[in-house]
């Protein structure tokens, strides 16, 4: 609800906002979601695309302006980084993320220059980030740092985890 509340205000602000708003939500949308949208006046900046190949999903995620990261709001979610989270670094996109700040997401994210994060309920730093993507969209240089990113690949991580075995079974 934050996050629809601060789409909604910064389209009052900036009418181009609005224009130029576009928000795919790819695979299964629970029928809330659907409704908070609706409620916040934004359905008719959402694209919903249902089931995709995954192949489809990773080009989609590569097209894309800005990946949005939710975290789920549970007691260990400082804790959690889903496969997706890692996905979405591979296609060296920004992220906007909602989720813990002192979380092990928003650690890497920071570390990486990958994105930025506000707390759940956050509205006002959603807004702020929200702008911050916008603004740079606008001026032509959207990107991300993606610094080090190389170190959460597959092949680095498993990498890491060999060697720790290794020295477990040595």
């Amino acid at each position: 609800i934050p996050l629809w509340e601060a789409i909604q205000k910064i389209g009052k602000e900036y009418q181009d906002f609005g224009e130029d708003l576009v928000i795919k939500l790819v695979g299964k949308v629970d029928f809330k979601v659907r409704e908070s949208i609706e409620q916040y006046g934004l359905t008719g900046n959402v694209e919903y695309i249902g089931y995709t190949p995954h192949k489809d999903v990773v080009k989609i995620q590569q097209q894309s302006q800005v990946l949005l990261l939710v975290i789920n709001n549970t007691p260990n979610a400082a804790m959690i980084l889903t496969g997706k989270f890692y996905e979405y670094l591979a296609a060296r996109r920004p992220v906007l993320c909602l989720g813990p700040v002192d979380g092990d997401a928003a650690k890497i994210l920071n570390e990486t220059k990958a994105g930025l994060i506000s707390g759940f309920g956050d509205m006002e730093k959603m807004k702020e980030n929200i702008l911050i993507f916008y603004k740079q969209f606008k001026a032509g240089n959207l990107a991300t740092g993606n610094q080090d990113i190389e170190a959460y690949s597959r092949k680095e991580l498993t990498r890491t985890l060999a060697a720790i075995m290794n020295r477990l079974t040595i």
